[in-house]
């Protein structure tokens, strides 16, 4: 596994933990994070849960109990059984996305290439964008370290991401990727009211930017909430489980400014584990979270 240049281990003593060490430490953040992090989301969605659920099945309910009757139109009746069909179809993907609000099966962080997980994804996508007319273009940097994260996780976070593009786009349009190294730098306040100390590191970028109508400024602050959509079929999930999984692995999701027409989400996760961030987790094992 590539080091990128950076030192694992505690940064204000200057001892260097191996590789190994260093994903360890980030397996056992994740999973603190996604544990510590849980009870918060299921009070936030369980109301929701339960009136996005109960709208579809009753729906479905009297549709097939108008079919069990013996409706004598049959085209209507094969309308009633693709309708509930789609509708199972859209609470499937719906309970999936809830389970990876909730997912606490272990953290697996290996060596990732992010380049390779975006090319994964829209091999999966590629059908529908071609079916939309929607052009998509990447443009990697070279510069770009393999960072040790739960692959699945994230490529989850991606592909989200790239279906709320396609979804903003039903009547083509482009889609550009671009990924990039970035630094960054600030301030915080130290511990127990102590003098502010300052972070600096390195991040690593992924943005999505489409041609479609972009977000209203009244929304803007709204679209990260759970089962907020304005889409006809979305679940209000998948932008909330992106961020979800990034802030899990130290990073986020945002929605930025964006030049010209369109919406422009950025997804930021470290580019290596930032030692005095995983000093806390050392002590965790797999049975406190």
């Amino acid at each position: 596994m590539r080091d990128a240049g950076y030192v694992w281990g505690d940064a204000s003593t200057g001892s260097a933990a191996s590789p190994e060490a260093g994903v360890a430490a980030s397996s056992r953040m994740i999973e603190f994070l996604i544990a510590a992090d849980l009870v918060t989301t299921l009070g936030q969605i369980a109301t929701s849960v339960n009136h996005r659920l109960r709208g579809p099945l009753t729906s479905m309910k009297g549709m097939a109990q108008i079919i069990d009757l013996g409706l004598a139109d049959r085209e209507m009746a094969k309308r009633y059984a693709k309708k509930i069909i789609v509708e199972i179809d859209r609470l499937d993907h719906m309970l999936s996305q809830v389970l990876f609000l909730t997912d606490q099966q272990r953290c697996v962080p290996q060596p990732v290439n992010l380049h390779e997980i975006v090319d994964e994804v829209l091999l999966l996508v590629q059908a529908q964008a071609a079916l939309q007319a929607v052009t998509i273009s990447r443009a990697y940097a070279t510069d770009i370290p393999e960072i040790p994260c739960d692959a699945r996780r994230i490529k989850q976070a991606v592909l989200n991401l790239v279906v709320n593009a396609l979804q903003a786009m039903p009547d083509g349009g482009e889609l550009s990727i671009t990924t990039s190294l970035n630094s960054y730098s600030h301030k915080h306040k130290g511990d127990k009211g102590g003098a502010n100390k300052h972070k600096e590191g390195a991040e690593i970028h992924i943005a999505f930017k489409d041609s479609g109508p972009g977000v209203p400024r009244s929304l803007m602050t709204r679209i990260f909430t759970p089962f907020f959509t304005t889409k006809k079929d979305g679940t209000g999930l998948g932008l909330t489980v992106a961020r979800h999984i990034a802030q899990a692995h130290g990073g986020n999701v945002e929605l930025k400014r964006s030049p010209g027409p369109g919406a422009l989400f950025v997804m930021s996760l470290p580019a290596a584990p930032r030692p005095r961030e995983l000093q806390g987790f050392q002590g965790l094992n797999s049975d406190s979270v």
